[in-house]
């Protein structure tokens, strides 16, 4: 790729100039060109629910996540075998073919699109590797494939193994190239890996840093986001609508040790090796929860926030719910209700250690759901009492960093009957017609007198237009192919042109 910068004027204007592949050519081999981008107002405004991207998918508990809390998730990847129970879309991004198609998806979606989070495979860059597995024979112990001085693949390696680093380096190229078209859009992006992953020397990411160089990173735990074992977890993002901060910086916290952890040794069972490494490559449940959550701020900020009702929903789409008008409800729930389930929001405030095993419980009524949750620094009691229907779910000290939970509290039965009786049939509310077409049904059901004088103008206007133009029609009529005049013979063709 030739070289591009990345220029950051401010966080209102952003104007990001760097190679990217052009969606109106074929990109054999990611060629590229240069272009720019503006985040402007127009890519702002109000497009429905965001979209959320979530590359080398895996076990799709993020998209899982994204979704519970409302928000629209497409996750990716080319091996569909540890998706969990979820539909993933199959993209060989290191495929030509595929990748074209996936950058036409994308550029289409752009004006949904919240937040991509890319988790590329750390197999071969896994610092595990130069530690030997106690009671593993010796033919059986991994070799490194790379190092700190060879990020991109030792010398010397097998065949197989070099293939498998040649693999790797190519999804990782095809993964930065994706970013930079994705960065190029506006579009908040997110890498994850273990700490000390060689990953993140590789050459392949020198390139983002030199295109990107205000990324963050975030460097956290996982057994602090309900991780079993205290994997170090590291995170590089980059938001262009909010370039000096860190949307992840909440997410930074080292393990307490107030909790036990899992062991790390490999365990021999059902004659086969299991590797704990292998189990901390899914995503713990609560981290996804955590992390939607920042993708669902964001949403808010960009007017992407998901729909609470059918009403915003057909403010954002007017064809929503067309085919249901005459027909039965729909299979798949692309309808919002058209009541918002939730009365109001309660705030909850609980310790870090009290949140990993959070439950709703007793605490809040009966159907009351967790739309939010966020790690927050210094609780401050008085600011969080003066929150709208403030819980205290622990006993928190003063300046502790604690969790934010955002409880959706149903409506009560009578509350939700007036506001249905309020909204009326909600097949009212979807068939409806452009202003044009308003207009005209008020003339027809208006007044009768005056409808008859309006249609005679009009009938008058034109009949004495056409008289003024009979001698040019008859003119164009002439110069007519025989094969055209005799089709449009008596027809007024400049009448209707200029009508």
């Amino acid at each position: 790729m030739r070289p591009g910068t990345v220029v950051l004027p401010s966080a209102q204007q952003v104007s990001i100039n760097f190679s990217c592949i052009d969606s109106n050519q074929s990109v054999p081999n990611h060629q590229t060109q240069t272009s720019s981008h503006q985040l402007s107002g127009d890519d702002l405004c109000n497009k429905g629910t965001g979209l959320v991207l979530e590359i080398f998918a895996g076990t799709c508990r993020l998209s899982k996540a994204c979704r519970g809390l409302g928000l629209q998730a497409l996750s990716v990847d080319k091996d569909v075998r540890r998706a969990e129970n979820a539909v993933v879309a199959r993209y060989d991004l290191c495929d030509t073919e595929q990748f074209a198609t996936l950058e036409k998806l994308v550029r289409s979606e752009r004006h949904r699109l919240v937040h991509a989070h890319f988790a590329p495979s750390c197999g071969t860059a896994s610092r595990a590797r130069e530690r030997p597995v106690p009671g593993l024979p010796k033919d059986r112990q991994p070799r490194p494939l790379r190092s700190e001085d060879m990020p991109d693949g030792l010398s010397g390696l097998s065949v197989a193994e070099e293939a498998r680093v040649q693999a790797a380096n190519a999804s990782y190229n095809a993964a930065v190239d994706l970013i930079l078209i994705l960065l190029e859009l506006g579009v908040s992006i997110s890498i994850e890996n273990p700490k000390n992953s060689l990953f993140w020397l590789t050459s392949m990411m020198k390139r983002l840093y030199n295109k990107v160089p205000q990324g963050h990173f975030t460097v956290f735990h996982s057994c602090m986001h309900g991780g079993e074992r205290d994997k170090a977890t590291k995170l590089w993002s980059f938001n262009p609508r909010d370039p000096s901060t860190n949307m992840f910086a909440t997410l930074a916290l080292e393990c307490d040790k107030k909790h036990v952890h899992q062991s790390w040794r490999p365990r021999f069972l059902d004659g086969k090796w299991i590797y704990p490494t292998e189990e901390e490559a899914a995503y713990p449940l609560l981290l996804c929860v955590r992390m939607a959550s920042l993708f669902l701020q964001e949403a808010y900020v960009r007017g992407l926030g998901p729909d609470e009702d059918l009403v915003q929903q057909l403010q954002h789409d007017g064809s929503v719910g067309k085919r249901q008008i005459f027909t039965t409800q729909p299979r798949q729930q692309k309808l919002r209700p058209a009541i918002s389930e939730f009365g109001y929001v309660l705030h909850v405030a609980v310790n870090l250690e009290e949140a990993r095993m959070f439950a709703i419980g007793n605490l809040c009524p009966k159907g009351s759901k967790i739309l939010a949750r966020q790690v927050e620094q210094g609780f401050k009691r008085d600011v969080f009492m003066a929150m709208v229907n403030p819980k205290m779910a622990s006993n928190i000290q003063e300046g502790e960093t604690f969790e934010l939970l955002k409880i959706g509290v149903p409506r009560e039965p009578q509350q939700f009957i007036e506001a249905a009786v309020a909204l009326g049939h909600p097949r009212f509310l979807m068939a409806r017609v452009n202003n044009e077409a308003s207009e005209a049904i008020d003339y027809l059901l208006g007044d009768a007198a005056n409808l008859s004088l309006i249609r005679m103008a009009f009938l008058r206007k034109w009949l004495k237009r056409a008289k003024e133009l009979q001698r040019d029609e008859a003119v164009l009529h002439s110069q007519l192919p025989d094969h055209l005049r005799s089709v449009l013979g008596g027809k007024r063709i400049l009448l209707w042109k200029e009508y």
